[in-house]
């Protein structure tokens, strides 16, 4: 008895430690190492476990870790007779470990121990203990990308909070489902449960909590593009983890803000606080925190061009984020890199860092996550509404009981008083019965009414998140365009070469997976057109490679023979992309026409995959016809080499190279297909014109044929007069 009452002393002594604000951690850590000198037992077991726990708020993982596993050791050894008492440790520890895992990003170990933790606290009915762990597994699940089963695990705190009556865990269950609303991107939702959570802590005076509720609020409004409110929130939750020497929300803190810096212009400021932040995140040891401020350093410089210094740091936040796991760090890094290479010209790279990060925004990002989440919250409700319901039949029955006593007790003349009761009951039978009719009509009233504002709520949170998405992703396609823009031939250059010509070029989105190419190589003058797989973006991408492709070709191998050149172009399309003939369903590749043009003698050489070229000699139409091979394709399992045309040209002839878009748009008055018969019959009308007129007419034309219809395909068409 005398033991266990020593024990009760410790742990109220470690209590006081452990939420008086008012010393520091390191004379907390001080005074309870002093003590576990002369500690035997039970108390020496309760002793490691606070340890433990302040050499953790105060980022001693591994120390911290130790403690942890003696105080487990200790607690094996206890007799049976101290069996409860034994349970209770072995769960505080438990939880210690993977509060510390977590922190280091070893989320397998951390939900091990989360998992032990919580099976010991069901079996001793520790609720509060419950609780706590059905947090840290929720937290851990979010970090990890999986927001259902986070929302879940939070619901289920905050619930055995509510019975409890812990305010502060109320709060902080309200923080964590708000953090989770955040990263799914509904930041109404998420203010809406931040503010819940500092309501709270500031009715309890919880500093540190009162701390990450401002960060989290000064998250949102940093998002909604109020920065020096949101860089106010920051300050003050700073100010409050510096008193308390809390190094891993310093750390993140220090990123928050640094991320104000870059969007209001102050590089230097922002760098200052990322680096800040990711030395405290390497004392630390935290790979998940590394992985933020690696890509965050990447983000900054990427602002200032400096493409090579941020995709060092972008491979960092990539290969972090992968070691550990965590999809959202993850799809963000390989976006940027993705960014990264395609300015710097590393195409191949660019193309595979882009399908990858497609590929983790589909996993995290659907509608199936959205309806489970939302059907966590209606369950959470039902519940809360299903308690306050049977409370009321409690009640009525309570109320019932009464009645009868009280008629029991009255000594009144009994024909009266049953007059009266009769009366009464009939009285209070219809008064009850038209309550219940309203009260029905009431709450069915008021369910559609909430689901009708609940519906709304939604529909304009996702109104905002498709916004958000589509403004992100059109800034990306919009840098694509820039970088595509780029790596086509000048007006002053195809001139300089061939001054009667023209190029006409209609994307049908943004960016293009049509482009032209030209360059000259001794005497020849090399001129493609080429439709790559697809638009937009996918087609731009493509186009990035079929680039690289023609210039290694032409300028590194110094091949000018258009058969050679396509088929060189489909080696390498084939150990870019890695296919074979095996690769059926692979679908990425392009189609071609290219000429290869002396000027001086008047000869031409050409080469297609599936584009043909025409030449237009005396109100004449020549074609000169394709291979039905595409450049990305195997036909019968075997690489048919490409045909190689030669053609004497005459002064006056004109040359036409198109994609296939121009003929495959619908309109006109029937909304049918130009087709390729009307676009030869149009270039036989013009082709006398000026090359400025001739490139004015095909697009005035296109476009009164297509009218009101949607564009169909990338349109490219090139023009040269000998």
């Amino acid at each position: 008895m005398r033991a266990v009452l020593k024990t009760i002393c410790v742990i109220a002594a470690c209590f006081i430690f452990n939420t008086g604000f008012s010393q520091s951690t390191k004379t907390i850590v001080n005074s309870l190492q002093k003590r576990l000198l002369t500690a035997k037992d039970t108390a020496k077991i309760v002793l490691l476990n606070n340890l433990s726990w302040q050499l953790y708020l105060s980022g001693n993982f591994e120390a911290a870790k130790d403690n942890s596993t003696q105080a487990i050791e200790l607690a094996e050894k206890l007799p049976q007779t101290f069996q409860k008492f034994r349970d209770k440790y072995l769960a505080d520890s438990y939880n210690n470990l993977g509060s510390i895992f977590s922190d280091q990003s070893d989320y397998e170990k951390a939900v091990e121990a989360y998992l032990k933790s919580l099976a010991l606290r069901e079996k001793i009915g520790d609720k509060k203990g419950m609780s706590a762990s059905y947090n840290n597994i929720g937290g851990i699940e979010r970090f990890k990308g999986n927001y259902d089963k986070a929302i879940e695990f939070h619901f289920k705190s905050l619930k055995i909070k509510e019975e409890l009556g812990d305010k502060k865990g109320m709060a902080s269950s309200f923080n964590n489902i708000g953090n989770i609303y955040n990263d799914k991107r509904e930041p109404i939702k998420a203010l809406e449960y931040y503010f819940k959570s500092l309501k709270l802590k500031e009715e309890i005076g919880n500093k540190l909590g009162m701390a990450d509720s401002y960060v989290s609020i000064g998250i949102i409004y940093k998002q909604k593009g109020f920065l020096d409110t949101a860089l106010n929130y920051y300050e003050k939750g700073l100010k409050i983890y510096e008193t308390l020497g809390n190094k891993q929300r310093t750390s993140i803190t220090y990123n928050n803000i640094g991320n104000i810096h870059e969007s209001k212009n102050n590089i230097e400021k922002a760098l200052e606080f990322h680096f800040k932040s990711l030395k405290l995140r390497e004392e630390m040891g935290d790979k998940n925190g590394m992985s933020a401020s690696y890509s965050n350093i990447g983000n900054v410089y990427m602002k200032q061009n400096k493409f090579a210094e941020a995709k060092k740091a972008q491979l960092k936040a990539f290969e972090l984020s992968a070691s550990i796991n965590a999809k959202p760090d993850l799809m963000s890094a390989c976006l940027n890199l993705s960014l990264c290479d395609s300015a710097l010209g590393n195409f191949k790279s660019a193309y595979r860092f882009h399908l990858l990060y497609s590929k983790i925004k589909d996993s995290i990002f659907n509608v199936e996550s959205s309806q489970k989440t939302a059907e966590m919250q209606e369950k959470y409700e039902s519940a809360k509404k299903e308690q306050q319901i049977n409370l009321l039949e409690k009640n009525k029955v309570l109320l019932e009981k009464d009645k009868v006593l009280l008629k029991k007790d009255k000594a009144l003349d009994r024909s009266v008083l049953i007059g009266v009761i009769v009366i009464s009951l009939i009285l209070l039978l219809f008064i009850l019965s038209r309550y219940a009719i309203k009260r029905k009509a009431n709450i069915a009233l008021g369910r559609k009414n909430k689901d009708i504002q609940d519906q709304k709520s939604r529909i304009e949170e996702q109104h905002r998140e498709l916004s958000e998405k589509n403004k992100e992703i059109t800034e990306s396609i919009h840098y694509s365009k820039r970088i595509q823009q780029a790596i086509l031939p000048p007006d002053s250059f195809i001139k300089n070469l061939i001054p009667s010509s023209f190029v006409l070029f209609k994307p049908k989105d943004i960016v293009s997976g049509d482009f032209y190419w030209m360059e000259k190589f001794g005497k020849e003058i090399i001129v493609a057109a080429v439709d790559c797989t697809g638009h937009g973006v996918p087609g731009a991408f493509m186009s990035f490679v079929a680039y690289n492709l023609l210039n290694e070709a032409v300028n590194e191998h110094g091949i000018t023979k258009p058969s050679v050149i396509l088929s060189e172009m489909r080696k390498g399309l084939f150990k870019m992309l890695h296919q074979t003939s095996d690769d059926a369903n692979i679908k990425d590749g392009m189609d071609i026409s290219i000429c290869s043009i002396n000027p001086t003698e008047m000869n031409m050489q050409f080469a297609g995959a599936y584009n043909p070229v025409w030449i237009i000699r005396n109100e004449t139409c020549i074609e000169l016809k394709a291979d039905k091979i595409p450049i990305g394709a195997f036909v019968d399992n075997v690489m048919h080499p490409f045909t190689n045309n030669d053609f004497k040209l005459e002064a006056g002839d004109c040359v036409y190279l198109f994609s296939d878009g121009y003929a495959d748009q619908f309109g006109g008055p029937k909304q049918k297909k130009f087709k390729r018969k009307k676009l030869k019959e149009l270039l036989l009308s013009i082709h006398t014109l000026p090359p400025e007129q001739q490139r004015k007419k095909l697009d005035d034309t296109f476009m009164d044929w297509k009218g009101k219809l949607e564009q169909v395909d990338d349109v490219c068409i090139i023009g040269l007069k000998l």
